[in-house]
């Protein structure tokens, strides 16, 4: 994204603002929220009772960000079958 990287994470925050949704900005704060890290994540996602029925989620990254992971882990932990794209 290069010069235009923060504003265009911005207006992905602000959409998601806009929806109601909740962001996870995973090791980066060019989201404009509190950057939580890798580990962290995993460790929330693995919780009991994280995703419920009906959840959506939208897991966007770069390949290096390591969010795969991230996936894999809320999806099997929600009892469903993961496929990487």
């Amino acid at each position: 994204m290069g010069s235009r990287a923060e504003a265009e994470h911005q207006a992905i925050a602000d959409l998601a603002a806009h929806l109601g949704l909740e962001l996870l900005a995973v090791d980066t704060d060019l989201y404009g929220v509190d950057a939580i890290p890798h580990g962290e994540v995993i460790a929330r996602m693995s919780e009991e009772g994280m995703l419920g029925d009906g959840t959506a989620v939208l897991v966007k990254g770069s390949r290096v960000a390591g969010l795969e992971e991230v996936a894999h882990v809320m999806v099997e932990g929600a009892g469903g079958s993961y496929t990487s794209a």
